[in-house]
This record gives C-alpha cells, sequence and structure tokens, in this order.
C-alpha cells in the first residue's frame, strides 16, 4: 500500500492545477502574482509581474507591460505594442505581434 503522507501532496498539488484548468483572463490593473500555477491559457493585461507557471499559451495583451518569472508551457503570443520581459522557459514559440520581447531564458521551438 502506498504511503498516504507522500502521495497526497501531489493529489492536491493535481486537483489545484485541474481547478486552474481552462481560459484565464487578468484584469488591467498594476498587480503581482507570485507563485501561481496555471493549468491552461491565459492573457495578461496592464502593468504587472507574473511569476510562477502557466501551462497553457500566454498572450501578453496590447499595450500591456508585463514581466514574466518562471515557465510557459505553450506559446507567448506578443500583441501589438506590448511590452514583455520573460525570465525562465517557453515550451513553444515566441509570436511576436508588434510588440518588445526580451527573453532571459530558453524557448524550446524557437
Amino acid at each position: 500500500m502506498p504511503d498516504i503522507r507522500r502521495a497526497l501532496p501531489l493529489a492536491l498539488s493535481l486537483a489545484t492545477i485541474g481547478a486552474l484548468a481552462g481560459c484565464h483572463r487578468d484584469t488591467p490593473r498594476e498587480a503581482t502574482a507570485d507563485g501561481t500555477a496555471i493549468g491552461g491559457d491565459y492573457r495578461l493585461e496592464g502593468k504587472r509581474s507574473f511569476r510562477g507557471m502557466i501551462g497553457g499559451n500566454a498572450t501578453v495583451a496590447a499595450g500591456a507591460d508585463v514581466t514574466i518569472t518562471g515557465m510557459i508551457g505553450g506559446d507567448l503570443i506578443v500583441e501589438q505594442g506590448a511590452r514583455v520581459r520573460m525570465k525562465g522557459m517557453v515550451g513553444g514559440r515566441i509570436i511576436n505581434n508588434g510588440g518588445q520581447v526580451d527573453v532571459r531564458g530558453a524557448v524550446a521551438n524557437p
């Protein structure tokens, strides 16, 4: 029989990620999200910092000024006029539609 003390944290983590799955949208405001795990796609707007993991695609909205520290499992999509500083890893591609992008880390599919 497996040790429940070791299995429980993993089960709780998977349940949390499952609950966060889907498409999420950030509200335009100056904000910091620290240690966040998003299971699906995520849209970042306004001036803010995000620290954590986005399991799907991350879209930086037009005119946004964003710093992402952590990992994006899918693509990083940058809309026109957006500015993004990525410190970490992008598992997909960077799709730049007319913004400024600064990557300090790795891109799996450049």
